[in-house]
């Protein structure tokens, strides 16, 4: 209780008590109850005067039958013009009903005129203010449903509360019109990326119509399409570029077949393009010759070619390209600062090629968390090819000791290697001497004591003639359809037949065989080896003890298994779709000639695979901030040679697409509160930046562009086509909206639904009759005193009392006025009669 109260009921209660006391000392002649009387009318005005003071309510209650209705008419441009007629009937109907029933009606128009928004929620707002509390409370919407503003839906319990009914007629849609139902665009892209542009058409038809799409940027048509479009919604995808910065129109026509409003086929839309990113390849290929490089700066992305040992201390780049170049050549600290780089939000692309992913030992660097695949290929590996090629020369017979010769050391190795192959592993062996021999014909590894019986008769004599043995070991490869094949040359690297391994070679590399070599013995030619098995792209093993061959031969064998590079002509085969591969027919593009092999992380996307293992060939995924994407094959000649030369536009858009849809977006998405008047949209911003936050609208067909001075940012859609605010800093904050009438279109079994929702949740009917309107009326009606009119009471109370308090001389007063002397009929007094009495 506050103190003004306090103060006030203690001078009224001070108040009583001096009139009750003035009352009983009264000595005025007058009789107890005309005292009593005016007793009682002092103490009820002091009463009705502490009533208005303190802002008491009086209430009282009764229960009626009477029904307010409050009719809330849908006038906006969907609704059909026989609806409409319709509509007025009912309304004319309904206060005829009412006046019969004792009831009331009152009406609320909206939506009225040839763009008026149906603002559905606002209406029942502005109809709930017109009850009375009179009787039970009634609102009959009469609308398809579909609104413009506001959610019905969430004002169905503030009416519910106040006891208001909702009752629904469904109005027929507007038949037979066709419109642009949004435009997607987003609110900022790079110069020369694609940008999507989804576009809505909506259409109420009896049969489909064409349309014909016509979409312009700054005035000029940039692409024209004929679409068929059906009742209901029809989504087209359409992709614009922009070669300058700065703010962008976007226009979007649309011409139906059959339609009924041409206003609602034209929607426009701002776009702010900011300057090209850049792009940073790392790569050991010169920057001149490099194709990677071309192909981007066709598409005018300006691409820097850096050499790993050149790499800045700082990336100022958007996006990093890491084009075959082994994880030693850069160095941790380099890598982890590339790992910084795309979780701070950075882009980057990893390609394949002989020293990327894990042959270019990227396993448990500070980078390898940043990759879409684990450097890991599966442990099932497909089934490989091995030819043994064994020299059985006189030489061979030398002794490792004094028991133990080299051909038996070259038999244990081959044995050894025979025991490491699978079931569906192939193996050939071949022996040397001044001939080449086929001791073991191409077979599937399944039983092998038959041929570990082949290979222990071998022995040793003749001349070295280790071209010869190799020649026939990579013929036979070649008969074989495996996915490796590779050949182990067992030696001591004699040769008494000296020959020119250039075209022997060149025919290795060209049939994809590998070669390693094991140089046996003490005296063994390991500078012959060696270059063998360098040029054959294989491992070079000495050794000189026995005890050495398990694990010589385990190592080389389970190297083989391991291989993770693919050399094999294959194709790209596409699993899902991509924004690297739109407008590319993947079944179409050469062959790649090799991979590396990988597998991807559970949440990496992998819309490419190769091989019929399908392995990951283009895989994508977030990191921190930042985007990572792998190709696993090269984008260099390495294994892309075919697709540069025979397809080098698609080699290019590809590309372009593939960093380009690495990069994060220019902006942050900003998100508004929105609100509505009048089924408009009202959008409200909070500024988090100090940055200047431009604001360009576009009216009357131009842009008009100001500062935004006011924290937080509100904006009326108004007369404006488009919106478009951006903060202007890299990856600031920006929002776009554009004027269309979808919602106002949209699905007409929607908007049922809204009406059907809206009489459920507050008791009222659907579809109803007219008898249902003012039918069962029950309500609890309350009349209130309010403050007012207890200072009235106040004042009524007063002249009563004073009037009783004057009795006597309003009672005189009387007596006079009829103690008045009469005039004639010519207005003159008469005489009257005067009697004197006596004492």
């Amino acid at each position: 209780m506050t103190a003004s109260v306090i103060t006030i009921m203690f001078l009224l209660s001070v108040a009583a008590v001096y009139t009750i006391f003035a009352g009983a000392r009264s000595d005025m002649p007058w009789s107890r109850t005309r005292l009593g009387a005016l007793l009682l009318l002092r103490l009820c005005v002091l009463a009705a005067l502490a009533a208005w003071l303190l802002d008491l309510e009086f209430t009282s209650e009764h229960t009626t039958k009477r029904v307010e209705l409050v009719i809330v008419a849908d006038r906006s441009p969907s609704i059909d013009s026989k609806s409409r007629r319709a509509m007025d009937g009912l309304i004319a109907e309904a206060k005829t009903s009412a006046a019969l029933a004792d009831g009331s009606v009152a009406v609320v128009d909206f939506g009225a005129g040839e763009r008026g928004p149906s603002g559905i929620a606002e209406a029942m707002e502005a109809g709930r203010a017109k009850f009375t509390n009179r009787g039970e409370k009634r609102l009959l919407l009469l609308s398809d449903g579909r609104a413009t503003g506001r959610n019905p839906l969430r004002r169905a319990a503030r009416l519910k509360r106040e006891g208001i009914k909702v009752y629904a007629v469904a109005l027929a849609p507007l038949e037979g019109e066709a419109l642009i139902g949004g435009l997607n665009v987003p609110p900022a892209a790079w110069r020369s990326a694609p940008v999507p542009v989804e576009i809505h058409l909506r259409a109420s038809l009896p049969a489909p119509t064409t349309c014909a799409l016509s979409l312009l940027i700054d005035g000029k048509q940039k692409e024209r399409r004929d679409v068929r479009v059906g009742s209901g919604l029809t989504v087209v995808t359409m992709t614009a570029t922009f070669e300058e910065t700065g703010i962008h129109r976007m226009d979007l026509q649309a011409s139906f077949g059959r339609d009924r409003f041409d206003w609602n086929n034209r929607v426009t839309s701002l776009i702010d393009i900011r300057p090209a990113p850049r792009v940073m390849v790392i790569s050991s290929t010169p920057a001149k010759l490099h194709p990677l490089k071309k192909a981007l700066e066709a598409n005018a992305i300006p691409v820097e070619v850096v050499i790993p040992e050149r790499l800045p201390a700082k990336l100022s780049c958007d996006c990093i390209v890491l084009e075959n170049v082994p994880a030693k050549a850069l160095g941790n600290e380099r890598l982890q600062m590339i790992e910084n780089f795309v979780r701070a939000g950075g882009a980057i692309v990893f390609t394949g090629g002989p020293q990327a992913y894990g042959a270019g030992a990227y396993r448990n660097t500070p980078v390898e968390p940043a990759f879409p695949l684990l450097l890991e290929p599966e442990k099932e590996y497909p089934p490989f090819a091995l030819a043994v090629v064994l020299d059985n020369s006189w030489s061979m017979n030398e002794g490792l000791s004094s028991s133990v010769g080299k051909i038996e050391v070259a038999k244990e190795i081959a044995i050894a290697a025979l025991e490491c192959l699978n079931k569906d592993d192939w193996l050939t062996l071949i022996s040397f001497d001044s001939d080449y021999h086929e001791i073991i014909a191409p077979v599937k590894v399944e039983d092998l004591e038959p041929l570990k019986y082949e290979i222990s008769r071998i022995g040793a004599f003749g001349m070295t003639n280790i071209y010869g043995g190799l020649e026939m070991g990579i013929r036979k490869l070649r008969l074989i359809d495996a996915a490796y094949k590779h050949v182990v040359l067992i030696s001591d690297g004699k040769e008494t037949e000296t020959a020119d391994y250039t075209v022997l070679l060149k025919d290795l590399a060209k049939s994809r065989i590998t070669l390693s070599a094991i140089a046996v013995g003490r005296g063994a030619n390991k500078k012959l080896l060696n270059t063998l098995a360098f040029a054959g792209r294989g491992r070079f093993y000495h050794t000189e003890s026995l005890k050495e061959i398990p694990a010589v031969v385990l190592q080389e064998a389970k190297g083989l298994k391991s291989q993770i590079i693919m050399e094999q002509p294959l194709p790209a085969k596409k699993l899902e779709e991509d924004p690297a591969i739109i407008g590319i027919e993947v079944e179409e593009l050469p062959r790649l000639l090799g991979y590396n092999r990988t597998r991807a992380r559970r949440h990496a996307w992998t819309p490419l695979v190769i091989s019929s293992k399908n392995e990951p060939l283009l895989a994508r995924m977030r990191y921190g901030m930042g985007q990572a994407v792998a190709f696993t094959s090269s984008a260099t000649s390495v294994w892309a040679r075919d697709w540069i030369e025979k397809s080098p536009k698609t080699y290019a858009a590809f590309w372009r697409q593939v960093v380009l849809s690495a990069l994060r977006t220019p902006y942050t998405e900003w998100k508004p509160a929105v609100d509505y008047r009048d089924g408009r949209p009202v959008l409200r911003f909070t500024v988090s930046t100090p940055h200047k936050v431009s604001v360009h609208r576009l009216l009357a067909g131009e842009v008009k562009t100001e500062t935004a001075a006011e924290t937080p940012l509100r904006l009326e859609a108004d007369e404006a086509s488009a919106t478009l605010l951006v903060t202007e800093t890299k990856f600031g904050q920006a929002f776009a909206w554009n004027r269309s009438y979808g919602r106002e279109f949209g699905d007409a079994e929607e908007g049922v639904g809204v009406l059907e929702g809206l009489c459920h949740f507050t008791g009222g009917v659907f579809q109803p009759k007219m008898t249902d309107l003012f039918s069962d009326g029950k309500a609890i009606v309350y009349s209130q005193m309010n403050r007012s009119a207890w200072l009235i009471a106040a004042l009524v109370l007063l002249l009563a009392e004073l009037l009783l308090r004057r009795m006597a001389a309003v009672a005189r007063i009387f007596r006079r006025r009829n103690r008045e002397p009469s005039r004639n009929a010519m207005g003159a007094i008469e005489p009257v009669e005067l009697r004197i009495q006596g004492n």
